[in-house]
């Protein structure tokens, strides 16, 4: 599933490409205007239905009132996502929402292969929102492998290596470090925003070491937290600072079992080998690095929570 992150920057792509600052000159200032025909005729050369053209031409007078204003476009993308710009009565949400996630799939895929191929010398940018439109298409198109799509030919595939849901996960993950009261979240929500924000600025390495930071975090405060609940005090600062006592300190707390323990330490090592994983592309590492730091995580906070759990019955 296409995530949110990815739509906010699609929707933001699109305004860039067909909506902007105009300057007119019997004003004497610069408007905003939104390109709607050139819009039509973009998604009309690209087999999208007759219900979105009509919506984007203005023929739907309920959008045709705010069809000009700065936020139509980028709310109207934003809103498929969701099922919201998704004209049909007849179907429930959860069938809106699908069709819509797989629209904005299709407008994704349909304006990074424009964008390689010949749309930017179509019309005129200038130099500025050029550049702007190449760095958001890149970022969409690297945030777009996060969440388990790759564009090749002009098409995006899903990825049959991608198996986590970056929504659901980050959500899930979110609700579970603070269920499960551990302490310095903003470090934790650190590591893993500028994992995501380094991936999608194509800086791989520091992708991935974030991606490990965040682990680390994640066990360590799974560990201190631990630490107060079974014995009442917090965990010595000489486990707390080293990754690998952390480690053996859950496998004693029958956190972890000893296969797991190994598991984790092998994942540890393979997210401390950055780009030393040979005739795979640093871009693929980091993306599969950051999943599996995900998952372990998660199953982690698993583990953790079911002790708590545990604790209270």
């Amino acid at each position: 599933m296409i995530s949110r992150t990815s739509v906010m920057t699609l929707a933001e792509l699109y305004q860039n490409v067909f909506a902007g600052q105009t300057y007119q000159s019997y004003l004497r200032r610069y408007t905003f205007q939104l390109r709607y025909n050139e819009l039509h005729d973009f998604l009309y050369q690209r087999d999208h239905e007759p219900w979105l053209l009509n919506i984007v031409q203005g023929h739907n007078h309920k959008v045709y009132g705010i069809i000009t204003l700065e936020r139509a476009l980028p709310n109207f993308i934003m809103q498929l996502h969701t099922g919201v710009s998704v004209f049909n009565d007849e179907w429930t949400w959860a069938q809106r929402t699908a069709y819509g996630q797989q629209l904005c799939l299709k407008l994704a895929s349909d304006i990074l292969n424009a964008l390689d191929t010949n749309l930017l010398t179509m019309r005129k940018f200038d130099p500025t929102t050029e550049y702007k439109i190449l760095l958001l298409a890149k970022k969409l198109q690297s945030q777009l492998e996060l969440d388990g799509y790759i564009l090749k030919d002009g098409k995006l595939y899903a990825s049959e290596a991608t198996v986590v849901n970056i929504d659901e996960e980050l959500g899930l993950i979110g609700r579970m470090v603070k269920d499960t009261e551990l302490e310095h979240r903003e470090i934790i929500d650190q590591h893993l925003e500028l994992s995501g924000t380094h991936f999608a600025e194509g800086r791989w390495s520091d992708s991935i070491s974030n991606t490990r930071n965040f682990l680390e975090a994640v066990l360590r405060e799974i560990a201190d937290r631990y630490a107060v609940v079974a014995h009442g005090k917090k965990l010595a600062p000489k486990i707390y600072s080293k990754p690998v006592e952390v480690r053996q300190y859950l496998e004693q707390a029958k956190l972890l079992t000893a296969d797991e323990a190994v598991a984790l330490a092998k994942v540890y090592g393979l997210l401390s080998g950055t780009g030393s994983h040979p005739y795979i592309a640093v871009h693929d590492q980091a993306r599969l690095m950051r999943n599996l730091g995900l998952m372990f995580a998660e199953f982690a906070l698993l583990r953790f929570a079911g002790y708590l759990q545990s604790k209270t019955l």
